[in-house]
């Protein structure tokens, strides 16, 4: 018997997906005819957004729905018509009348995960049959194991699922064996993530308020990926950060598992971050690491730009690392330097996924008039 979440699994997931270069009657022709279409208003013509058309292509040879790319040196009436400013902006439709902008990280992966939450319904009732599938549907999954005739956890575990369903996949266990195979107790709230291999659960009953603040700190992951849009935030809190430097998925999914215990540990003195190398090879350099060998780590003291990096002969352990944190705040070993003052300024992060339209004037305007244009100043970051 096939389930419920291999039905929807296969719905989502089959490598049947079209990615179409369509004019603006192709296009119009696709959002009418489908329920959900991800389009990506682009240009071809600029260099640096080839990078972005591969990621791109690989979400599509591996979602059902339409992925469709506009090209606005083509295009340039129908990008104006949907107030493209900068490029790629990516755009979710369904049908011709509900638009939402896309504003996760330009990845194949990131694009696959937010188009599964789109699929999905908000919540989503799992068996004995479906659940272990269902746990690996995407990066992050909430499941609660609730009785059945609870109504009132059911309806403040639905309430705050259908109110956060576009950042997380929710389901719901209503029979207690489910619980029992995992040692939960009933009811309770588990947290899955299958990229960390790292699973947390709150026990027992829960309010709006409790569910909230456990799922606000469970969800994020604990090492995050450091990013020209995100930078400020981990400059903003003025405790080191530890760069975790990978050059491939792969690399990052090994790295996440591998460290997420050193992060978790050490979590409240330091931030942890993983930095695309093929983006920003750059700051590798300027960190005092010697370019082109990654994997590589480097603790970050932004109140004295001091830098610690590990001895790029070794590998990127667990042990290693925690070694490392320990002689730093032992002072055991000596501070190298940061060699460009500017690296983390927004300038230094000269290889973006987002780029000004060449239809415009350069900076942040795209040549168009500011009153007739009133989505000019959004950021399709």
């Amino acid at each position: 018997m096939i389930s419920i979440i291999s039905v929807l699994w296969l719905s989502v997931l089959v490598s049947c997906s079209t990615l179409e270069n369509v004019s603006s009657n192709g296009f119009q022709r696709v959002i009418r005819e489908n329920s959900i279409v991800l389009a990506a208003f682009t240009s071809k013509a600029v260099k640096l957004t080839e990078s972005f058309h591969n990621e791109f292509e690989q979400a599509a040879a591996t979602l059902t729905s339409p992925l469709v790319i506009v090209d606005c040196a083509q295009e340039f009436d129908l990008c104006r018509e949907y107030d493209v400013n900068a490029y790629p902006a990516v755009r979710l439709f369904r049908g011709s009348n509900e638009t939402s902008t896309y504003r996760g990280p330009r990845k194949a992966s990131a694009i696959i995960s937010y188009m599964i939450k789109e699929q999905l319904p908000p919540i989503t009732h799992v068996d004995e049959d479906s659940i272990a599938e269902f746990r690996e549907i995407d990066d992050v999954v909430v499941v609660a194991y609730l009785d059945p005739e609870d109504a009132e956890l059911i309806d403040i575990f639905s309430t705050y699922a259908k109110e956060h369903h576009d950042e997380i996949v929710f389901g719901i266990a209503t029979e207690a064996r489910l619980a029992e195979m995992n040692d939960l107790p009933v009811p309770s709230v588990t947290v899955f993530k299958i990229r960390e291999g790292d699973n947390t659960a709150m026990n027992g009953r829960f309010d709006q308020d409790s569910l909230e603040k456990f799922l606000a700190t469970a969800t994020p992951s604990v090492i995050g990926e450091i990013t020209k849009r995100n930078i400020d935030v981990y400059m903003s809190a003025r405790k080191p950060i530890a760069y975790i430097f990978a050059s491939s998925e792969d690399e990052k999914v090994d790295l996440r598992r591998e460290l997420t215990p050193v992060a978790k540990k050490y979590g409240q003195y330091m931030a942890f971050g993983l930095i695309d190398t093929a983006e920003y090879s750059h700051m590798a350099t300027n960190m005092d690491l010697r370019p082109g060998i990654f994997p590589a780590f480097v603790i970050h003291d932004v109140r004295t730009n001091d830098v610690f990096p590990l001895d790029q002969r070794k590998t990127v352990t667990a042990a290693a690392i925690e070694g490392l944190i320990m002689d730093m705040a032992q002072g055991k070993i000596k501070p190298g330097p940061v060699t460009d003052d500017t690296l983390l300024q927004e300038d230094s992060f000269d290889v973006d996924e987002v780029y000004q339209s060449d239809t415009g004037t350069g900076g942040d305007d795209d040549g168009l008039d500011d009153e007739k244009n009133p989505a000019k100043k959004h950021d399709e970051l």
